[in-house]
């Protein structure tokens, strides 16, 4: 809120990905991006564990 934007503080290099990304940089996140990434798999992991209960 001090800066009036998002600040990304998680920046990734690695070198194995510069083929990907340029100069291995993976795409910075913060902590928005991170709950969003979070509930976004739980929702897949959810919904794939649901369907295999229900084909037992």
């Amino acid at each position: 809120m001090v800066h009036g934007y998002v600040v990304d503080f998680l920046d990734f290099h690695w070198s194995f990905l510069a083929g990907i990304f340029h100069g291995g940089h993976f795409p910075a996140f913060n902590v928005a991006d991170m709950a969003i990434t979070a509930g976004a798999v739980a929702l897949i992991l959810d919904e794939i564990l649901r369907v295999k209960r229900s084909k037992s």
